[in-house]
């Protein structure tokens, strides 16, 4: 695998931080992971920009 990670310009820094950050999980589970990280992010942000409602 890290064959790959250099063949296509990733440092060995890079392949361990993702390694770390996915394990062995499956491609399509970590790219739904991903995905539903970023959304949650976005609703997080979406959040933090409502007016304060509790002193109503």
């Amino acid at each position: 695998m890290a064959e790959i990670f250099l063949k296509s310009g990733l440092s060995d820094a890079t392949h361990n931080k993702q390694r770390a950050g996915f394990g062995d999980m499956e491609a399509s589970v970590a790219r739904r992971l991903r995905e539903l990280q970023a959304k949650h992010a976005q609703l997080k942000s979406l959040l933090s920009n409502q007016p304060d409602q509790a002193s109503e």
